[in-house]
């Protein structure tokens, strides 16, 4: 053989063993990445069942009162973090944040009254006029009657959309139909304060359909809601905030001492710190080496049932919405 044959014959070698070399690469790759997906996809689901596992030692620690010390859960996984409002579950896989809520710290659109309304969507808009057009076309749409209020809405204004006004009780998904409200008001928006640039959660973090009733508690208000309560100043809210940081409060008596207001502040009666419309949520954490974790939240809702039994509507109560997200 040539050498010229040679040296073609082992440029030939050395282009197949380049090219099995890729493929192997390739391949080897393509394990490693199927391996990480599996990976995360076990972990993924490791969290989720972590987070429902909550759930029933939520329904655990609601059977026994909500314990406000450790010695009440002795030889238990459970620790007291912030009496009757935040425990925390140990378990093999991770941990479990447990906080109990109440959805009547948002604004119930059924029932909430209309000067809450409007300023709550005064601040959401910008604008207090849109805060009463809207405010007025709540108030048309769960009216019984088709009467248009000022600067409300009745079947007129929707009849070119093809649906009327409830005209009654309204539920979550009745929002975005109503006049000035939308469903890009639900989604998550970009939005710069004081030059620094976040997210502004949705309508679905300040409003609820859960029968929570027309007053505001104060111990899981967001902010934006407490805002909106007519006479309660911008420090009165920040000092709610920080004083439920450390530890909620336990009635009327414990608000009014301190935040060192007088019982007959006006805007009191706008305030609640009864649980109704009661929520759970659980936050697991993964152990060191996965970053994964999940949350799920459960709402009790309250509704109105027909008794066969005494023909006699009655009132009830269900877990009528189950929230479940996923944190990197």
């Amino acid at each position: 053989m040539s050498r010229n044959s040679e040296g073609i014959a082992l440029l030939a070698v050395m282009a197949a063993l380049m090219v099995l070399s890729a493929i192997a690469l390739g391949l080897a790759a393509s394990v490693q990445t199927e391996a990480r997906i599996d990976a995360a996809d076990w972990n993924g689901l490791q969290a989720e069942q972590l987070a429902r596992s909550g759930q029933e030692f939520a329904a655990f620690l609601q059977a026994r009162s909500l314990p406000k010390t450790a010695d009440a859960m002795a030889g238990l996984p459970l620790e007291v973090v912030r009496p009757g409002f935040q425990y925390r579950a140990q378990l093999a896989a991770g941990a479990v944040d447990i906080y109990f809520e109440s959805d009547n710290g948002k604004l119930d659109l059924s029932s909430a009254p209309p000067e809450v309304l409007t300023n709550f969507f005064a601040l959401w808009t910008g604008d207090f006029t849109n805060g009463q057009a809207i405010s007025a076309a709540i108030e048309d749409w769960r009216d019984a009657d088709n009467d248009v209020r000022a600067n409300g809405a009745e079947a007129p204004y929707y009849a070119p959309l093809n649906y009327v006004p409830r005209n009654g009780g309204l539920g979550l998904a009745d929002a975005p139909l109503i006049r000035g409200i939308s469903s890009a008001d639900f989604q998550l928006k970009a939005s710069q304060q004081n030059g620094t640039a976040s997210l502004r959660p949705g309508l679905d973090a300040y409003i609820t359909s859960a029968g929570a009733g027309s007053l505001i508690n104060a111990n899981f208000a967001p902010d934006l809601v407490l805002r909106s309560i007519p006479g309660l100043s911008e420090s009165q809210v920040e000092a709610i905030l920080a004083a439920r940081a450390d530890r909620i409060f336990d009635d009327a008596t414990d608000l009014q001492a301190r935040l060192g207001i007088s019982s007959t502040a006006p805007f009191l009666k706008y305030l609640t710190l009864s649980r109704s419309a009661p929520a759970v949520l659980t936050v697991s954490s993964l152990k060191a080496g996965s970053p994964l974790s999940r949350s799920e939240r459960r709402i009790t809702y309250s509704f109105s049932g027909y008794n066969i039994a005494t023909g006699l509507p009655e009132s009830r109560t269900a877990v009528g919405r189950v929230q479940r997200n996923g944190v990197q």
